[in-house]
């Protein structure tokens, strides 16, 4: 995608976090995103909810799944960080679940 070549400047195939602030601080990019519906104001809690594996950068396929996945009403985006706060919640317990049946 062209908003990706843009925000990929050192040509890694990735977007880090400044590459990401940077093009999504963009008025023009901003201004597409609300067209779908994306509100950006949390711009922290979108790259968390972009960056999938958690690797602190951005695939081409993190980006436009990503987005099109939080497409739509604001309430999108709270869903998706409430399931991935429970996902991360469910591995934790598993853990110590694990350590209580160990003992």
């Amino acid at each position: 995608t062209a908003l990706f070549n843009s925000a990929d400047t050192d040509g890694s195939g990735f977007i880090d976090y400044n590459e990401y602030r940077e093009i999504f601080e963009d008025p023009e990019v901003i201004t597409w995103l609300a067209a779908m519906e994306l509100d950006v104001t949390d711009l922290d809690m979108i790259f968390e909810l972009l960056d999938t594996d958690s690797d602190g950068r951005l695939s081409r396929a993190d980006l436009v799944q990503g987005i099109s996945r939080l497409k739509g009403h604001a309430r999108n985006c709270d869903m998706i960080s409430l399931h991935r706060e429970n996902m991360q919640l469910g591995k934790k317990l598993g853990s110590i679940e694990a350590l209580l049946s160990d003992r």
